[in-house]
């Protein structure tokens, strides 16, 4: 139930979202089959998304998933942009963040996790690479590695 749920929200989502500036980045289920708690995470390329175009999303994404058949009839749905405490997981999020610093966590060849940070320097459709204070660039993949940008305040 649950992988068929977010493939429908996915679809949904993508289909309502088209073309334009903002895109899906995620959509994850928790509570229970008869009640999930439905969030959808979106971004624009330019980054950063406001709330009266998540609530907008919200409201027509609503009134699609009420009319569709093998949607439960109580579901909570909640938009939202990704913020910083959730990993990358879009290329186009990577390479808005070309530049920043980031964390990537992965599993070392030992198998145990391990943490990398650094700037992120390049992006492509397999991979990134972080170059670590020394200047010394690390290559990760996209699908086998964790990457969240590490906020900077001034």
């Amino acid at each position: 139930m649950t992988i068929d749920l977010i493939q429908t929200v996915t679809d949904t989502t993508r289909q309502l979202l088209g073309e334009g500036e903002m895109y899906l980045v995620d959509v994850e289920v928790k509570g229970t089959p008869a009640a999930p708690i439905i969030w959808v995470f979106v971004d624009t390329v330019a980054g950063g998304v406001g709330i009266d175009a998540c609530a907008k999303l919200s409201r027509e994404l609503n009134f699609h998933m009420g009319t569709m058949e093998g949607i439960p009839d109580q579901f909570t749905l909640n938009v939202s942009s990704p913020g910083l405490d959730r990993p990358l997981k879009d290329l186009r999020q990577f390479q808005a963040n070309l530049g920043r610093t980031a964390s990537a966590k992965y599993r070392g060849p030992d198998g145990k996790t391990q943490t990398t940070k650094g700037k992120l320097v390049s992006v492509d459709d397999t991979g990134f690479t972080l170059a670590d204070d020394k200047g010394a660039e690390h290559r990760f993949s996209l699908s086998e590695t964790e990457l969240k940008i590490i906020p900077v305040f001034s």
